[in-house]
């Protein structure tokens, strides 16, 4: 079971507005880099996005946990969720703003990237992923947002864990499985995915977060967000 201590580190950092000033930093360096101004109202989207993004991570990790219990195999899961939380309650040293907003974007694509890999070794040992759907789809488009360098980081420390002896226990009972766990970070079932809703808000700012191997593009809309 995901600790009410993940829950409560993850709420507390987001109700906090102090701690968006580093994201706010790296978003002006992105928009500095790319020419671009941002105004109060377009920051606000910016934040509104990564905080759904890390609430998304958390509710992932939730219906992971329903998806596991459904299926009989809270054993073969735990570990990966226990680790999932641990990215949140003891962030890495290599992760900058670990308590405000950045840190949380982070820890989520942390979080993310386990999960991911867990779900592509899966698929190697199986001949099925892990989770029936991407659970890290968002990836490319918050590399843009974190910078390629860090997101490159996460993604080995993330391989790293994976790789520990505690999370590794899940692939020894990978017979238990019989097929794909249904769980997804979606809020709700109707609501636009989270990339297309970042790119389609960013395009709308002028800010260019298009990640490299998109199959579509989403249009681009008005100065508004599908919250």
């Amino acid at each position: 079971m995901i600790p009410s201590m993940v829950r409560n580190q993850i709420e507390s950092s987001l109700s906090a507005h102090k701690g968006r000033a580093a994201f706010a930093e790296r978003l002006n360096a992105i928009t500095e880099d790319q020419g671009v101004f941002l105004f109060s109202d377009d920051l606000e989207g910016m934040f509104v996005l990564a905080e759904r993004y890390v609430r998304g991570t958390l509710h992932l990790m939730e219906n992971c946990e329903i998806a596991a219990q459904q299926a009989r195999v809270e054993s073969m899961f735990d570990p990966l969720i226990d680790a999932c939380g641990r990215f949140f309650l003891h962030s890495h040293p290599e992760t900058p703003d670990q308590k405000g907003l950045l840190g949380m974007v982070c820890d989520s694509f942390l979080a993310r990237s386990l999960l991911a890999i867990a779900s592509e070794r899966m698929q190697a040992v199986r001949g099925f992923p892990l989770l029936a759907t991407n659970p890290h789809s968002e990836a490319q488009v918050v590399r843009g947002l974190i910078g390629a360098t860090l997101a490159d980081r996460l993604h080995q420390i993330a391989e790293t864990a994976h790789d520990s002896p505690q999370i590794r226990f899940y692939t020894n009972s990978a017979y238990l499985l019989q097929g794909p766990l249904r769980a997804s970070a979606a809020l709700n079932e109707w609501g636009s995915a989270w990339e297309d809703d970042a790119i389609r808000f960013a395009t709308s700012i002028g800010l260019k977060l298009d990640p490299v191997g998109r199959t579509s593009d989403p249009q681009p809309v008005a100065r508004q967000i599908v919250l």
